[in-house]
């Protein structure tokens, strides 16, 4: 039974996030945002973190029924640990993570977007047609979404025990580090001394 529960908890976080793009597409706000003209390095990390993301889940989905993708060298797919308290701990952190999220997205409301909004809809650039968001979860993390992520992979990690889960969850939660440290320096940008003070107020993650 456990070594379901990443999968699900990754399909519920996505089914979350296609309803919020879906109503906000039908209020005619856009909330998957592309950038015009990114630079070289950032179409790079972009593309890692994107293929790292895909190569994820299907790990969960490859665990799923506990047998893990069969070309995988057998040091990659050998077991850590295998205890049921562990899997317990990391159940409730799967709970906690979809949670996290909902509770994120709920609390971001129209402000919702899927990549850096570089300009308003007006056209301005260096300014977000979306208001910085301080309230509900986001007055006790900056970065509750990425934080309900990392509940997620760290979650997968106590429920799966296996070295290529952990190296994967690794290198996860170092991408949505170096995206978080994007995003904050777009946010220092488009909101001046508000994103400051809210920085100060508030942690990057708990």
């Amino acid at each position: 039974m456990f070594t379901y529960l990443p999968l699900v908890a990754i399909i519920a976080i996505g089914l979350l996030i296609a309803a919020r793009v879906i109503s906000l597409a039908r209020r005619g706000v856009r909330a998957i945002v592309v950038r015009k003209q990114p630079s070289l390095a950032a179409q790079a990390f972009e593309a890692a973190a994107f293929a790292l993301l895909v190569f994820w889940v299907y790990l969960l989905a490859a665990y799923a029924d506990g047998r893990g993708p069969g070309w995988l060298p057998a040091w990659l797919n050998e077991q850590l640990f295998d205890a049921t308290a562990l899997k317990l701990l990391g159940a409730a952190m799967l709970v906690a993570g979809v949670a996290t999220f909902a509770l994120a997205i709920h609390a971001m409301g129209a402000s919702f977007r899927m990549g850096i909004e570089e300009e308003s809809s007006g056209g301005q650039p260096g300014r977000s047609s979306a208001p910085l968001v301080t309230d509900g979860v986001f007055a006790r993390s900056r970065n509750p979404i990425y934080l309900a992520f990392d509940l997620v992979a760290l979650g997968s990690v106590l429920v799966h025990g296996r070295v290529i889960v952990v190296l994967a969850a690794a290198a996860l939660a170092a991408a949505f580090h170096v995206q978080i440290l994007r995003e904050e320096r777009f946010l220092a940008a488009m909101h001046g001394e508000a994103f400051a003070e809210y920085r100060r107020r508030v942690r990057r993650y708990v």
